[in-house]
């Protein structure tokens, strides 16, 4: 499928194929599958044939090794019995301005790039002639970008071809940047000249509520399974605290029933090098398990 063929753009946006290398042709395979869609839509194909001289465009300073390329497509696998190239830019200043195109200053916005060409005594200065890779998929991509960050609920409908189709239908270029911007802080003039768009939208379950309010319950309940899993956590850990605390308590009052001996053994036993130390591990306990319960 080529063009407006294709159904939906979006759905297999990335297995799309483009014969152009930013805007230079390179790749002669699917510009012939796009030679073949043109001219069976045009019906001038006949018998491996196209018996209509052509006009191709190219871009500013096209190298020669692709045009060679296009020229042999063209006249070997279509058999054009001619062909003329050039670029649209200029073609569009000699039939806009036929007289006065002597010398002038051409801006060619492209897809991907523009080009500042000047004209001298009515042919291209190409020795002056600059590029700015900077296009039309450049500001598209770039207003989708925006959307999306100030709608970020809405991002999945803000496709590449919602941005394409604003930017074309309701975008302009501000001959005065800095009065446009002014006159749109002015609250009466954005009143009247904002454009509001309405993207698709499915409205919420009925169970859910226009106002959100079941997706609240929602959220609150998943907070409180959490807060019942944390304090299940906490008390078991405060039962076996408490549990190892008993048993140093109960290992320390050994020093009163047993002889020092059979005390520094036990302690040996458990890990502990003195009375001292035993102390400190129930001392820290019993903090803990106070903390603990503190938070319960």
């Amino acid at each position: 499928q080529v063009g407006n063929d294709i159904a939906n753009i979006e759905v297999v946006r990335w297995l799309l194929k483009t014969q152009f290398d930013r805007n230079v042709v390179t790749h002669f395979d699917i510009q012939e599958q796009i030679f073949d869609h043109i001219f069976n839509h045009l019906g001038i194909s006949s018998e491996s044939r196209v018996d209509h001289p052509m006009v191709l465009t190219e871009v500013v300073a096209n190298p020669g090794y692709y045009r060679q390329n296009m020229s042999e497509l063209l006249f070997e696998c279509y058999q054009v019995p001619q062909v003329v190239y050039g670029i649209d830019a200029l073609f569009s200043l000699h039939h806009n301005h036929p007289k006065k195109s002597e010398n002038a200053m051409v801006l060619s916005f492209g897809h991907h790039t523009t080009h500042v060409i000047p004209v001298l005594n009515g042919r291209i200065d190409a020795e002056n002639c600059k590029r700015i890779s900077l296009g039309g998929s450049h500001i598209t991509a770039y207003l989708q970008r925006l959307m999306q960050l100030k709608h970020p609920h809405l991002s999945a409908a803000v496709t590449l071809s919602r941005a394409e189709h604003l930017v074309h239908e309701h975008s302009l270029i501000a001959e005065n940047y800095a009065e446009a911007l002014e006159q749109w802080m002015d609250g009466d003039y954005f009143e009247k000249h904002c454009r509001r768009v309405q993207l698709p939208f499915n409205p919420a379950p009925s169970g859910m509520g226009s106002s959100g309010v079941g997706k609240m319950d929602h959220c609150l309940n998943i907070v409180k399974r959490v807060q019942e899993a944390i304090a299940k956590r906490k008390q078991d850990r405060l039962s076996d605290d408490e549990e190892k605390l008993q048993q140093l308590i109960n290992i320390q009052e050994l020093l009163e029933f047993e002889d020092e001996a059979t005390f520094q053994r036990t302690l040996q036993e458990l890990g502990f090098s003195s009375i001292e130390e035993l102390t400190l591990v129930i001392n820290e306990l019993r903090r803990q398990v106070q903390q603990v319960k503190n938070t319960l």
